[in-house]
């Protein structure tokens, strides 16, 4: 991982809104780290194969060689540059993250407490990466990525689909002069990135390039693990044919949020898909019921499909009605509701091709 050189600040004392941030990132990296370790240790046992044993020596070397050109060289204080095992990394590094946590508490010289405490935050993002890709390829346990307060490059993931953290230090640098909003400014630039994400996710689908806009959408998670992303990349699962995968992240997305609807109405479509009709219509009816719903026309018309395929198609029309209340430009509902009343006035076998609309 690459770190921009910035020009030394003298003299200055560190702001308290940049110490909070600071101390936040700090933990999350230190959390993210945390989480991948315990996976390799205390579940899988991989933690002293020699490919993970490399990765923590690095970051044992890596720790020491900044610790003692910038933060130690003018105190009494020593660390063992020696690797003994992925245990004692493990509690050096949580004594180095203690100690910069003490250190921004009781105050410091801005030029060297931001440059010290980015460069290790990112210095725990680069070799966790690197854990996380040993733990994906080694075991399938899922690792929460950090709460996203950071910032991620559209270039910096890789084949296994996990980001590159990092906490760019010339942004650091920027709020920290400005005196901004620290906490709120980065949670615009998160929001930010999150929007730009989805909107890209939904042209990758115009386009029907439904692994890119997988990727886009997972993205987009990291972010925000937003009910309404989750719910996205179910329809995605959906359209590359994975409808258990579809039906697991609506799940989530209920979970996350029970009062948005989309998924409510989404999982009810997939399984109507499946057949089973009277199941289908439970989740349409739980749609219909949700608090935040921008299209809530949507379970009125999958209920009226529902109908449609049972031939209750008094109760379909009643649907059909409802929707075209809730959405009274919608051209195609206005066609299939005069075609269900005509076949209906009529009793004439055109029932069927409605229904498969």
């Amino acid at each position: 991982m690459m770190f921009i050189e910035v020009i030394p600040r003298i003299g200055k004392i560190m702001k308290e809104n940049t110490k909070s941030i600071l101390k936040s990132e700090l933990s999350s990296a230190h959390g993210y780290l945390e989480r991948i370790i315990h996976v390799l240790s205390e579940i899988t046992q991989l933690i002293s194969t020699p490919e993970s044993k490399e990765i923590l020596r690095d970051l044992h070397k890596e720790t020491v060689s900044l610790l003692q050109e910038d933060l130690l060289k003018n105190l009494l204080l020593e660390v063992d540059p020696t690797f003994l095992n992925p245990r004692d990394t493990r509690e050096t590094i949580k004594s180095v993250v203690q100690l910069l946590e003490s250190v921004l508490s009781l105050g410091i010289k801005e030029e060297i407490g931001i440059k010290v405490v980015v460069e290790f935050i990112n210095l725990l993002y680069k070799h966790a990466h690197s854990l996380h890709i040993f733990s994906l390829r080694t075991n399938t346990l899922e690792i929460t990525y950090p709460r996203m307060t950071l910032i991620t490059t559209d270039d910096e993931w890789d084949s296994y689909t996990i980001p590159k953290f990092y906490l760019p230090i010339d942004m650091v640098y920027q709020l920290h002069e400005k005196d901004m909003g620290f906490i709120g400014t980065l949670q615009w630039q998160r929001d930010n990135k999150y929007r730009d994400l989805i909107e890209k996710g939904h042209r990758f689908i115009f386009e029907k390039n439904y692994p890119k806009s997988l990727e886009h959408f997972e993205r987009a998670c990291n972010y925000n693990e937003s009910a309404e992303v989750l719910t996205l990349i179910a329809w995605v699962y959906f359209l590359l044919n994975k409808t258990e995968k579809a039906k697991s992240f609506c799940l989530k997305a209920i979970r996350k949020d029970a009062d948005y609807g989309p998924p409510y109405n989404d999982l009810g479509n997939y399984i109507l898909a499946e057949g089973q009709v009277e199941e289908s219509l439970k989740w349409f009816s739980l749609a219909k019921k949700s608090i935040n719903y921008q299209n809530r026309e949507y379970p009125y018309i999958n209920s009226g499909r529902a109908f449609m395929m049972k031939e209750e198609y008094a109760k379909a029309l009643d649907e059909f009605s409802i929707a075209l209340t809730l959405a009274p430009y919608h051209n195609e509902l206005h066609e299939t509701v005069r075609r269900l009343k005509e076949a209906m006035d009529n009793e004439i076998e055109t029932l069927d091709t409605i229904s498969e609309q």
